[in-house]
């Protein structure tokens, strides 16, 4: 059981169209002996932080499932009661913890549970006439779910939704992504890339409009002034890792007339907000003539970008005394005619931030070219920004010389 949900699941994790940096999730049910040699029924699932593309038998701890069907005939827990109740159940305790999606999973009575954040599934759920389109591309197959927050809640929906139909094959979650599942690993893993690629079609054969450019100046600025400068700005409190990338893709998307109107939007799964923040930073040095300019203009941005997303947190976090605000520095700052510089505590927390908002970029442009991009709201891209589960993703130890030391 355990190696085909390996092999399939490495399968999802290695295209990036459905899976990015520990995103998605993957389980099947089984049953396991522990130490005392007693036989459980058990769900191994991915665990928190794992990453479907080199996950192997670590990243799935096993979950005594009864317990997770009975706590889950509760009216309400908390996401923390709901943690403390999967590792209480973990048959090893040192094992990660499980998906914060694993009550999702346990509900589903099929063995074989696949999740993923298709781009091509988010690239209709996040605009106006989603729903219509959902429901004539998947409406006999699929049950369509309305945006629900991640976590407990989530899984109280599927709950009460679900249905052992045979021509039920998934779920597809407005906004989040799309689950499917099947009694062995191949028909679960054939059901998602069929429904993907359904997707796919639907979206190549839909008229597209003009995305209009703006027509730049060539940047007579020296990059490494650009950099530091940028640096000098972003590090006045604290260290961070910048991260160059361009590509003649991403640099058509940064040119758009209307660029900084489309990512104002919100994110295009709530996932991303960690890695993202609810926008970027967008910036046009085209009028900067020297080094002055260009260090007033960088000043300035950057402060009000850190004076709205304050704004921002204060307007949200009414009522919730123990909330602390994040950094309030962008994680993602485009520069218009240049390219994207992808901020975070380490190299590798900058390039995955960048990889996971070029992949967003990409698709809330393929939105626009098609339809209307329309996100999750203000409060609901909050709430997942400040859940503690999601921010235990970020939490790990910082070694003492991170962001301090320069060749």
């Amino acid at each position: 059981d355990l190696a085909e949900r390996i092999y399939t699941s490495q399968l999802l994790g290695s295209n990036p169209s459905l899976v990015l940096h520990g995103g998605g999730n993957t389980s099947v049910k089984s049953k396991i002996k522990d130490i005392d040699n007693t036989t459980h029924d058990i769900i191994y699932v991915k665990g928190s932080g794992s990453d479907l593309g080199n996950i192997n038998q670590k990243g799935f701890p096993a979950v005594k499932i009864n317990p997770l069907l009975k706590i889950m005939e509760k009216k309400f827990i908390t996401d923390e009661q709901m943690v403390e109740c999967l590792r209480k159940n973990l048959i090893d305790i040192s094992a990660p913890n499980p998906s914060v999606e694993t009550l999702v999973h346990a509900s589903i009575k099929e063995k074989f549970v696949d999740h993923t954040h298709s781009n091509a599934i988010l690239e209709i759920t996040n605009r106006p006439e989603g729903l219509r389109v959902l429901k004539e591309l998947f409406g006999k197959n699929f049950i369509i779910i309305p945006y629900v927050m991640p976590g407990y809640l989530l899984s109280k929906k599927v709950s009460e939704l679900y249905s052992q139909d045979n021509k039920i094959q998934g779920l597809i979650l407005f906004k989040h992504g799309i689950f499917t599942f099947a009694d062995t690993a191949k028909d679960s893993y054939d059901r998602m890339i069929n429904a993907v690629n359904k997707a796919e079609r639907y979206l190549k054969q839909e008229k597209t409009k003009k995305i209009y450019k703006i027509n730049f100046k060539k940047i007579n600025l020296d990059f490494n002034l650009i950099t530091a400068t940028l640096k000098s700005e972003l590090c006045s409190e604290k260290n961070y890792i910048l991260n160059f990338r361009k590509n003649n893709k991403l640099l058509s998307i940064i040119n758009s007339k209307k660029i900084k109107e489309y990512l104002k939007k919100g994110v295009v799964t709530p996932d991303h907000v960690i890695r993202t923040k609810p926008e970027p930073l967008i910036l046009n040095i085209d009028s900067c003539r020297n080094s002055k300019d260009l260090k007033n203009y960088i000043n300035k941005e950057i402060n009000k970008f850190k004076k709205n997303y304050k704004n921002y947190f204060k307007r949200f976090s009414k009522g919730r005394k123990s909330t602390k605000i994040l950094d309030s520095v962008p994680q993602i700052i485009l520069i218009q005619n240049l390219g994207m510089f992808s901020i975070g505590n380490t190299l590798s927390d900058a390039i995955i931030n960048g990889d996971v908002s070029e992949s967003s970029i990409n698709t809330i442009i393929r939105i626009e070219e098609r339809s209307k991009f329309k996100s999750i709201s203000k409060k609901d891209i909050f709430d997942v920004e400040y859940w503690s589960l999601e921010q235990a993703k970020l939490n790990k130890p910082k070694k003492l010389l991170t962001g301090k030391v320069v060749l």
